[in-house]
């Protein structure tokens, strides 16, 4: 059984998703979110592991520019929060993302979550 839940505004949107009884992932498929030529994010996602903003966040806590990140496994049952933000100046193609389940937990945040991304 999933379960998810969606909210919208023009700058950003939050997505909280929960499978019961497996672990959810998120695999990114495309991702083109604009990052500055300094390294930082001027649009970002972060995925916390949890149900809220209130759980961790997964390394590194914004994700954005060309590559594409490692697949994310929740690492409790709780599920997985997906939250992206636009500062709304300007427009990229931004990311398409695949949800799937599996019977093993992810890592914990604060641990090795496999290559870095690059901005």
């Amino acid at each position: 059984m999933c379960s998810d839940e969606l909210t919208k505004t023009a700058a950003s949107f939050q997505k909280m998703l929960y499978v019961i009884f497996q672990y959810l992932q998120i695999t990114f498929l495309e991702f083109d979110v604009e990052s500055s030529s300094g390294g930082s994010c001027y649009d970002f996602v972060r995925v916390y592991d949890g149900t809220s903003e209130a759980a961790h966040t997964f390394w590194p806590s914004e994700i954005c520019g060309l590559t594409i990140p490692d697949t994310i496994t929740a690492s409790s049952s709780d599920g997985l929060y997906v939250y992206f933000f636009s500062d709304g100046i300007i427009g990229r193609s931004g990311f398409v993302a695949m949800l799937s389940t599996t019977d093993m937990p992810g890592v914990p945040p604060g641990k090795a979550m496999g290559r870095p991304i690059e901005y």
